[in-house]
């Protein structure tokens, strides 16, 4: 699918959909994706959960929230205020690289979160 778009030069491009702006490891079989796309006509931002087959190509899942782009700035706004609100409560940590951290300081950290504890 193609979008037409106009650039800052005001020359036309075409945007190839959809436009993956992000994906991470939801396990070991699963990712979640946050996508642009048009669906039925409208501009859509899509974010759910992919699998993968047998043969090892991603299908979308039932699970996950498609809305018109409209609807993008208030979506935006509402998870920066939750990660705001995850951090002051010490749900997550500031951003740091997660993915370098071993299961024994994450298992640890969750006992400390658990228990009270802040060292």
């Amino acid at each position: 699918m193609t979008l037409p778009s106009v650039a800052s030069t005001g020359a036309t491009e075409v945007v190839h959909l959809p436009i993956i702006i992000a994906e991470w490891d939801r396990n070991s079989r699963e990712i979640i994706r946050v996508c642009l796309d048009r669906y039925n006509g409208r501009d859509t931002i899509d974010i759910r959960s992919w699998w993968r087959d047998s043969d090892g190509s991603l299908k979308p899942s039932r699970g996950g929230l498609t809305l018109a782009v409209h609807h993008l700035p208030v979506l935006a706004a509402g998870l920066a205020d939750a990660l705001r609100r995850a951090r002051a409560f010490g749900l997550i940590q500031p951003a740091t690289n997660n993915k370098d951290r071993t299961a024994a300081e994450r298992q640890r950290r969750y006992r400390q979160r658990r228990n009270g504890t802040t060292a």
